[in-house]
């Protein structure tokens, strides 16, 4: 037997630990770093802007929601702190949530592109939450349209 045997076995024994370990590490990173991506996400912008939604649903005729109850109004909730948010988190923002806040705070259009804003938010919120395996709200991620307003309850009393 070669005297140099037990060392190359050794040494490959070390290298492919290294391997296992490079990519096991690269792996948990990567998932983590996602992870934490979404967390962000979700903090910034969707939550914020997803409680705006929430409140002026209850307030503004604009969005079409025909809120079924008042408790949920909150004075300080206004177009323009939507924009702050949006402007300060634009990063976090989809491609689509983009396209439909820029049709409606800048463009002014109609209040179809208030209302269609406003159920992007609550949409893709939910789709966050269902990601990081938070609770969420299963008619709202369908629907798009917030609880406690008529078109949730219509949309719930057709499932």
């Amino acid at each position: 037997m070669n005297p140099l045997y037990p060392a190359f076995i050794t040494g490959a024994v070390a290298i492919t630990i290294a391997v296992i370990n490079h990519f096991v590490t690269f792996v948990v990173y990567r998932h983590k770093n996602k992870k934490s991506k979404l967390e962000n996400k979700l903090k910034a912008l969707y939550s914020p802007l997803y409680l705006q939604v929430r409140a002026l649903a209850n307030n503004d005729p604009r969005l079409n929601m025909e809120a079924i109850t008042l408790d949920a109004r909150m004075d300080g909730f206004s177009e323009e702190d939507i924009n702050k948010i949006l402007n300060e988190n634009a990063i976090y923002a989809s491609s689509e949530l983009i396209e439909k806040w820029m049709d409606f705070f800048f463009y002014r259009s109609s209040n179809t592109s208030a209302h269609n804003f406003a159920v992007t938010v609550v949409k893709e919120y939910n789709e966050l939450r269902k990601e990081l395996k938070l609770e969420y709200d299963e008619i709202e991620l369908a629907s798009g349209y917030p609880k406690d307003t008529t078109m949730y309850l219509a949309y719930q009393a057709t499932k």
